[in-house]
C-alpha cells in the first residue's frame, strides 16, 4: 500500500508528505537561522583570516601585504561593499589609517594568531560604523545601501503577500470540507441533494478520497503560512526597537564630534562599535525575509491548486457558496471527525467545550462529536492513531509525531512504550573438514604449462644476477663492534703496564620493511651496451661536486660561456632556474619539471622551472618567483650561483636567462626540500602546480653523464655560429668578426632512456643544450671523461654517422631508381606529407656498410621531424612513400606513372636502438 501511494501521478497526499518533508529540510528558527548563516560566513572567510594571522616575514613588504588583506577583509567581511571599488578601497584605507596606521604593523605582526584575530575584528566594526555614519550624513559609504528602509519594505510586501495567499487556502479548505460533508451524508432515497450531488461530482471525477487529500493539504499549508506570518510580526516588532537604537547611536556620534572627542578613546569607539552590530542586524533580518519568502514561493509546487479538478469554478457547481462553513472563529481540529471520515481535518469550535483526558486536550466540531467521544474516549484515542498511521501527513499536522516516537500510539494500555531490547548478532562456523587435507595450489596435469615452466627454469638458470646490501634491503645485517678506550687514554706514558679488560662486542640483527620500489626493464640477463660503469676517481669524491671549490671553477666556466647562436629581433626575456640538490643525501641531482599539457608552449616536455620576466625584473627574482610558483620552492631556500649566457629558443621568440643554484636536500620518503640553516633544519613540500606542471623529475648527475642515456641529433639552421664545428656547446670567446654561415649544420644532445628499458621523459632542445653546458662545466674534468675508452669509439663513430653526406645529383637515374622499390641513396627535390604540414627538401641517404632492405625499422622523431633507420634496420625510399613537388625534375616523372601517395606511413617493429644514420628534412 506504501508503495502504491508513493508511485502516484497525482496524488494531494503525496503532496503533503513532500511539502512536509520540504519545509522541515528547509525552514528554520531566526535564531538557528543568524547561527548558521554567520558560520557559513565565517567559513568562507577563514583563508583570509589564516593569511592575516599567518606569520609573515619581518620587512616592510610583508607588513605591506598583511595591511593589504585588512583593507579587504575590512570590506569583503561584512558583506556591504565590494573590493574591486577604488571609491570603496580608498575610504576604508583612510578610515584603517586613523585607527592603525601603517607604522603600526610590525606590532600587529608581533601579536599571537589570537591576539591578532580579535585585533583584525573590531577593525573591522570600527571600519564598518565610521562608513555606516558617513552614509547617514550623505557622503562615502560606496556599496551600503539603506539596510533599514530595505527591511520595512520587505516585511510590508510578504505581509501582504501571506495575508492574501492564506486567505485564499483557508476558503479552499472550508470548500473542500463542506463538499466532503454534503458527499458523506448518503441517503437510500435517489431524489435527496445529497444524492444527487454525489453522482454529478462522480461524473466530474471528484471523490471524497481527493476532496479528503485535498483538505489535509490546505490544512497542513495554512498552518505553515501562519507560522511564516508570526515570524514576520516579531521581527517587524524588533525591527522597530532596532530603529529607535540607531537614531540614538547615530545623535552620541554626533555630539562627541561636536565636542572634539579623540576617535581613539575608548567610548568613542564604544558608539562606533554598536552601530556596527545594529547595522550588521538590519542586514540579518533582510537575509531572513528573503530566506521566508523564496521558501513561501517553493512551497506552492505543493499546493492543492495545481489540480484542475479542485478548481472553485467547477466545485461550486456541486455546493453552494451559503453551504461553506467558513473557520475563521474556528480553532484546532475535531478528533471525532478524524475518526468518523477516516482522516477529514474539520476545524473545532472553541465555545462547545474543551474535553481533556490523560493531560491532552481535545476539541469538537458540534456538540452531537463531543457527547460520542466522551461515552468512548479509549476507544477513539485508539482509532485516531490509527487513522494517523495510515495517513502519515496527518502526523505533521496534528502534531502527533512525539506519540508515535514514544510507542503510545502502539501500546495504548502501557504508560511508557515497551523499552528496546538489546540485541547481538553471533555466529558460529562449522569446519566443513574436520581432517586437514593437503592441497597443493602450483599442481598441475597440463602438459604445455609444465613445458612452459621447464622453459621459465632454463631461462633463469642462464640469467645472472648481482646483489649488493645497500640500505634499502631487506633483511639486512649488521655487525658492530664496540671497543672501550683505557680510562688514562692521553696519559698512556704512565699507564704503559696497565692491563684493561674492558672490550665488548656487539651484534644487532633486524629486518626491514619493504617498501614498493619502482625497477627499469632490461636489468637482468642480455647484453646492454653501455650500462656497465667503471670506477673512476671522480666517483670517489661526489660528495665534493657542491662544494666551495668546485663551486668557484663551475661558476668562472660558465660566466665565459659564448652564445650559441645569435639573438633575433623582437625576442622577450624569459628566465630558467636549474636547481642542484641531492637526493636523499647521497646523489647529486637537477630537478626538472615536466610541463602540463594545458599550457600553451611545449606541453608535456621536459623543462626547468621558468617563465617570463616582468618588468622591472631581474633576471634572479623572476626565475626564484617563477619556481616558487611551479614547484613550490620559496626563494629563501635558494642559494643563487651565477647566470651565464641567455639562449634564444628556435620555435618561440624567447631569449632564456639561465640561473644557477643550490636548493639543498630531496627527501624522497616526505616530498620535501630540507636546508641546515642555523643548527635548525628546516622543510618544505613540493606543491606543483597543476596548471603548469605535470610532474617534479629529479635527474642524478651520474645518470645525465653516461653516454648510456645520451644521444645527438643534427639540426641544419641559418645562423652565424660562434664556435667552430659541432661537437661541443661550451664555445670559445665570441670573436669580433663572425661570417655568416648558410645551412650550417650542428648536433645537439638528448638525455633519455636506455636499449632495453621503459624510457623516463626525455630531455630535449633547450633544456637538454643548458644541461649539458652546466655539466660539462660542472664535473671536475669535463663530461666526455666518463665516456670509457671502449665507449668512446662507438659514440665518435655513431655521432659522425649522424651527418648526412651530401653528393651531386643525379637525375639521369632517377627514373629507373623511382620505377623499382630498391636501396636509393640519394634523392633530391621531394617532399612528405603529415597531416596538414608538407615538409621539402633533400631526402640524404647513407647506407654505412649496412644490409638495407625494404620494409621496417624506420622511426619518426617527433621532437626533430627526423625520419630515423636505426642498427638493423630495413627500409627503402620509393614513390610509395615521396612524392616530388611540382618545381622537381622528377615530377613529370612520377606523374607518368601516376603513383602519388597523399600521407607517408613509417612503421617501426624492431626496439629502439643507436642511430645509425638518419633521413633529414629541410624546410
Amino acid at each position: 500500500m506504501c508503495v502504491d501511494r508513493i508511485m502516484e501521478k497525482y496524488s494531494p497526499s503525496l503532496d503533503t508528505i513532500k511539502m512536509q518533508i520540504f519545509f522541515d529540510m528547509n525552514y528554520m528558527p531566526k535564531d538557528l537561522f543568524l547561527k548558521e548563516h554567520e558560520d557559513i560566513v565565517a567559513t568562507r572567510f577563514k583563508p583570509m583570516l589564516e593569511k592575516i594571522c599567518a606569520p609573515v616575514k619581518n620587512d616592510p613588504e610583508g607588513w605591506e601585504n598583511i595591511y593589504r588583506l585588512i583593507i579587504s577583509g575590512a570590506l569583503l567581511y561584512p558583506g556591504l561593499g565590494s573590493a574591486n571599488r577604488i571609491a570603496a578601497i580608498r575610504e576604508a584605507t583612510s578610515i584603517l589609517q586613523t585607527y592603525m596606521p601603517v607604522e603600526e604593523m610590525p606590532k600587529f605582526c608581533l601579536m599571537r594568531p589570537e591576539r591578532r584575530e580579535q585585533r583584525f575584528f573590531k577593525l573591522v566594526k570600527l571600519v564598518l560604523g565610521t562608513r555606516v555614519y558617513n552614509y547617514s550624513l550623505g557622503f562615502g559609504g560606496e556599496g551600503i545601501d539603506n539596510l533599514p528602509e530595505l527591511v520595512e519594505e520587505g516585511l510590508r510586501t510578504t505581509v501582504e503577500t501571506l495575508d492574501k495567499q492564506l486567505k485564499e487556502v483557508e476558503s479552499y479548505a472550508a470548500l473542500f470540507t463542506s463538499l466532503y460533508l454534503k458527499l458523506a451524508a448518503f441517503d437510500v432515497n435517489t431524489e435527496t441533494l445529497a444524492n444527487v450531488a454525489a453522482v454529478e461530482a462522480e461524473k466530474m471525477g471528484v471523490s471524497r478520497n481527493l476532496l479528503k487529500a485535498a483538505t489535509v493539504n490546505a490544512r497542513q499549508l495554512t498552518v505553515y503560512l501562519r507560522l511564516f506570518r508570526s515570524d514576520l510580526v516579531g521581527l517587524e516588532s524588533g525591527h522597530r526597537e532596532d530603529k529607535e537604537k540607531l537614531v540614538n547611536v547615530l545623535g552620541e556620534i554626533l555630539n562627541c564630534l561636536r565636542a572634539n572627542q579623540n576617535t581613539l578613546e575608548p567610548s568613542f569607539q564604544k558608539h562606533l562599535i554598536e552601530l556596527s552590530r545594529l547595522w550588521m542586524k538590519f542586514k540579518e533580518n533582510v537575509t531572513f525575509i528573503a530566506m521566508l519568502s523564496n521558501l513561501l514561493n517553493s512551497l506552492q509546487q505543493f499546493s492543492f491548486r495545481r489540480y484542475v479538478l479542485l478548481e472553485a469554478s467547477r466545485l461550486l457547481n456541486l455546493i453552494h457558496e451559503a453551504e461553506v462553513v467558513c473557520d475563521e472563529i474556528r480553532k484546532g481540529f475535531c478528533a471525532w471527525s478524524i475518526v468518523r471520515y477516516q482522516g477529514l481535518p474539520i476545524p473545532c469550535t472553541p465555545w462547545i467545550g474543551v474535553f481533556v483526558f490523560e493531560g491532552k486536550s481535545y476539541g469538537f466540531s458540534s456538540v452531537e462529536a463531543a457527547m460520542e467521544f466522551d461515552s468512548a474516549p479509549e476507544r477513539f484515542i485508539a482509532e485516531l492513531n490509527e487513522v494517523a498511521r495510515q495517513n502519515p501527513e496527518l502526523m505533521n499536522l496534528l502534531s502527533m509525531a512525539s506519540t508515535f516516537q514514544e510507542g503510545r500510539a502502539f501500546f495504548p494500555n502501557e504508560d511508557d512504550g515497551v523499552e528496546p531490547k538489546q540485541m547481538a548478532d553471533q555466529g558460529i562456523q562449522t569446519l566443513v573438514h574436520p581432517i586437514p587435507r593437503h592441497i597443493d595450489t602450483k599442481y598441475t596435469w597440463n602438459e604445455w604449462e609444465l613445458r612452459r615452466r621447464a622453459l621459465q627454469l632454463n631461462y633463469v638458470r642462464k640469467c645472472v644476477t648481482h646483489s649488493v646490501q645497500t640500505r634499502l634491503s631487506n633483511w639486512r645485517r649488521d655487525n658492530d663492534t664496540q671497543v672501550y678506550l683505557p680510562k688514562y687514554g692521553n696519559m698512556a706514558f704512565l699507564v704503559l703496564n696497565m692491563k684493561l679488560e674492558c672490550n665488548q662486542t656487539k651484534r644487532d640483527n633486524y629486518s626491514q620493511v619493504p617498501r614498493p620500489s619502482v625497477y627499469l626493464h632490461g636489468l637482468r640477463g642480455g647484453h646492454p651496451t653501455f650500462n656497465h660503469c667503471l670506477a673512476s676517481p671522480w666517483m670517489s669524491r661526489v660528495a665534493e661536486i657542491f662544494g666551495s671549490a668546485n663551486r668557484q671553477r663551475c661558476i668562472s666556466l660558465l660566466r665565459r660561456l659564448a652564445p650559441v647562436r645569435p639573438t633575433p629581433d623582437g625576442v622577450f626575456d624569459s628566465a630558467v632556474v636549474i636547481p642542484l640538490c641531492y637526493y636523499d643525501r647521497q646523489h647529486p641531482a637537477i630537478l626538472f619539471t615536466k610541463r602540463s599539457l594545458l599550457v600553451r608552449h611545449f606541453p608535456g616536455e621536459v623543462s626547468f622551472p621558468g617563465g617570463r620576466m616582468e618588468p622591472n625584473e631581474s633576471v634572479v627574482e623572476a626565475a626564484l618567483r617563477e619556481l616558487e610558483e611551479e614547484v613550490g620552492i620559496p626563494p629563501s631556500f635558494v642559494d643563487p650561483w651565477t647566470t651565464f649566457t641567455p639562449l634564444p629558443t628556435r620555435t618561440v621568440l624567447s631569449l632564456i636567462h639561465p640561473l644557477v643554484g643550490f636548493i639543498g636536500n630531496y627527501d624522497p620518503l616526505e616530498d620535501t626540500i630540507n636546508q641546515q640553516v642555523g643548527g635548525s633544519l628546516q622543510s618544505v613540500r613540493l606543491r606543483p602546480s597543476p596548471h603548469e606542471v605535470d610532474m617534479v623529475v629529479f635527474r642524478s648527475i651520474n645518470w645525465l653523464s653516461n653516454p648510456a642515456y645520451r644521444e645527438h641529433c643534427v639540426y641544419r639552421e641559418h645562423l652565424c655560429l660562434p664556435f667552430t664545428g659541432a661537437t661541443t656547446f661550451l664555445g670559445s670567446p665570441c670573436p669580433t668578426s663572425r661570417e655568416f654561415h648558410k645551412s650550417a649544420t650542428f648536433s645537439l644532445p638528448v638525455f633519455g632512456g636506455s636499449p632495453g628499458c621503459v624510457e623516463p621523459p626525455r630531455i630535449t632542445g633547450t633544456t637538454a643544450l643548458l644541461t649539458y653546458q652546466l655539466l660539462t662545466c660542472l664535473l671536475p674534468q669535463g663530461l666526455l671523461y666518463f665516456i670509457f675508452p671502449w665507449t668512446l669509439i662507438d659514440v665518435l663513430r655513431a655521432f659522425v654517422r649522424s651527418f648526412a653526406v651530401k653528393k651531386k645529383p643525379n637525375y639521369a637515374d632517377q627514373p629507373e631508381k623511382i620505377r623499382k622499390p630498391v636501396l636509393v641513396k640519394t634523392l633530391r627535390g621531394f617532399q612528405f606529407n603529415d597531416g596538414d604540414h608538407v615538409y621539402k627538401g633533400d631526402i640524404l641517404v647513407r647506407q654505412m656498410g649496412l644490409e638495407i632492405y625494404p620494409g621496417e625499422n624506420v622511426k619518426l622523431n617527433r621532437d626533430t621531424w627526423d625520419l630515423v633507420a636505426l642498427r638493423g634496420g630495413r627500409f627503402t625510399i620509393t614513390t610509395e612513400t615521396l612524392s616530388p613537388y611540382p618545381d622537381s625534375p622528377l615530377y613529370p616523372v612520377v606523374k607518368e606513372e601516376g603513383r602519388v601517395l597523399q600521407r607517408p606511413f613509417v612503421h617501426v617493429i624492431a626496439p629502439p636502438t643507436v642511430p645509425v644514420f638518419k633521413l633529414k628534412r629541410y624546410l
